[in-house]
């Protein structure tokens, strides 16, 4: 072996052959940590009453795994019998508050988050999102297709769920704002 390495071109292809190495190894790992790596879960689903109505509010976990920022532009849901969009609107959804006698000692409220949302590298978001429109669009029991727009990307993500959340479950996801 060694009296093949005193031979200067047999040296000169050696290095070659390891720089090649180092820069598909340099290439594929910088590839690899700025490509676009989300996933979401929902935990819960919930379905509020309102005056006009019922609407349905989606608490959403957004990760992104890769090292790049990612902004959310839109989120939308279609099933079987209809389709909307979550997110456009920033609303006060859920209120509680502790009185003594009449008087309001503590009041907190809960508002829904809206997009374009940024989600810095190796970072996260915690939303409530809040249907676009006046009519119900999640069914239970039913496929659900959430689709998660970004610059680069689109999420697909699967939504079965057999009853909608406890309003009350709202405090423990988030604190109020």
């Amino acid at each position: 072996m060694f009296t093949w390495l005193q031979n200067r071109e047999n040296i000169t292809f050696t290095i070659a052959i390891i720089g090649c190495v180092i820069s598909i190894y340099n290439f594929t790992s910088s590839f690899l940590r700025s490509r676009t790596r989300i996933k979401i879960s929902i935990p819960h689903v919930f379905r509020i009453k309102t005056y006009k109505g019922c609407t349905d509010v989606i608490h959403c976990k957004i990760l992104n795994y890769s090292s790049n920022p990612v902004v959310i532009s839109r989120l939308t849901v279609s099933n079987e019998e209809c389709n909307g969009s979550f997110g456009m609107y920033r609303r006060n959804f859920f209120s509680t508050s502790v009185k003594r006698d009449t008087l309001v000692v503590e009041k907190k409220d809960w508002y829904s988050d809206n997009f374009p949302t940024k989600i810095e590298g190796n970072g996260c978001a915690n939303l409530f999102l809040i249907s676009d429109g006046k009519d119900p669009v999640l069914l239970s029991g039913k496929q659900n297709l959430v689709k998660l727009y970004t610059a680069n990307k689109t999420v697909n993500y699967k939504l079965q769920f057999t009853d909608f959340s406890e309003i009350a479950k709202i405090a423990e996801c988030r604190e109020p704002n």
